[in-house]
């Protein structure tokens, strides 16, 4: 039985037998194609470039660190179980206690709010330009830099921060920034509202129950975690977003003789997703700098079709059924890239098809904390 609600999706099981196995098991792989995210291999999908790689941990980690540390002060100022305190203050002692079920006023959940958002503000402020700019840059340097160097060199190497004013000369350049800008704002303001309302409706339950202090605590704790994990989705998605698109902006203006199409592949890692796995590896697509004349995506080039994508081609407001062959990433926590095809792109290929698989083996090896989840 399936019950569902705005933000999650409740499975009940009962009386599991070989013949509801199977039924079940079927269930899970039309949600996993929903959410376009694949459990069997239990992992977030990779970028070949080790700069990428960086780029999105170095966000996600500074982001867990600062919502530890905001964990912190609400275990200090609101529940008063800890003695620790960290550079984030949330104005004033607000003490709860759930055990008494006493519910706080509109006025007082004010002005939490603020102090919450105020906090959430100290959490992502830094991490939109990380996002979109240094991501853009990041792309572009990429696409003018061999493919063997491109895989191998870290962030540090490439400085990608030190090439963002390079980016307002190109008109595609601005535009991209102009829309990845428009799209990392609301996703922040998403994001913000909706961990807003994890910790209200949080602590609204442990009063309600009666749950007291430390379930309170327990309760914050996991979902802190899940804020977290929110973030790694943003992190993941966003700057392979961007640097895909950066990177096609780029291949656009190199030289070509005039009429010639620029044809792509797309690559896709061993933890993709089935639709990424059948519509994107492998395919080669006609890349363009706008959308083809008359709409679609569609183009016929010496009696073949040939799916055509273009700078900003995505997936937003899709439903997954009506999902088309995206510029940038597909999905959430897609990590899908393109590679120029042309005679003797073969060994490219194989470099980027290695270096995945080597940062696969590497990323199976880590101890994934429990904050982390």
């Amino acid at each position: 039985m399936f019950n569902s609600c705005k933000d999650s999706l409740i499975l009940e099981i009962k009386n599991l037998s070989k013949n509801s196995q199977k039924k079940y098991e079927k269930a899970s792989e039309i949600i996993e194609k929903a959410l376009g995210y694949s459990s069997a291999s239990g992992a977030s999908e990779i970028s070949p470039y080790k700069s990428v790689r960086q780029l999105t941990n170095s966000s996600k980690k500074m982001v867990e660190k600062r919502l530890l540390e905001l964990h912190n002060e609400f275990i200090t100022r609101w529940l008063g179980l800890s003695k620790a305190t960290g550079p984030l203050k949330l104005g004033g002692q607000i003490y709860l206690d759930p055990s008494t079920g006493k519910p706080l006023s509109k006025a007082k959940w004010k002005r939490i709010k603020a102090e919450i958002m105020r906090a959430f503000a100290y959490v992502y402020g830094t991490q939109e330009d990380k996002i979109v700019k240094t991501a853009l840059s990041l792309g572009r340097i990429l696409a003018k830099t061999p493919i063997g160097q491109a895989v191998r060199s870290g962030l540090g190497s490439l400085k990608p921060g030190a090439g963002i004013r390079q980016l307002d000369t190109d008109p595609l350049y601005r535009a991209a920034i102009q829309f990845a800008d428009e799209k990392a704002a609301e996703n922040m303001v998403d994001l913000m509202q909706h961990q807003y309302k994890k910790i209200h409706d949080t602590v609204i339950n442990a009063q309600i129950n009666r749950l007291g202090p430390r379930q309170l605590e327990r309760d914050l704790f996991y979902k802190f975690g899940e804020m977290n994990r929110d973030w790694r989705m943003v992190a993941e998605t966003e700057i392979g977003n961007n640097v895909n698109n950066a990177q096609l902006i780029t291949e656009l203006a190199k030289p070509r003789p005039e009429g010639d199409y620029v044809y792509m592949e797309g690559i896709s890692g061993p933890n993709a997703c089935s639709w990424c796995a059948s519509d994107v590896n492998g395919v080669v697509v006609i890349l363009l700098d706008t959308p083809p004349p008359g709409g679609g995506d569609q183009l016929v080039v010496d009696g073949k079709t040939f799916t055509v994508i273009w700078p900003g081609k995505n997936n937003v407001g899709r439903r997954r059924a009506d999902w088309w062959v995206a510029a940038g990433t597909q999905h959430p926590h897609c990590q899908c890239s393109w590679i120029r095809y042309t005679p003797g792109y073969e060994k490219y290929r194989t470099l980027l098809d290695d270096a995945i698989a080597a940062a696969a083996e590497e990323t199976r090896k880590e101890i994934i904390p429990e904050f982390l989840g």
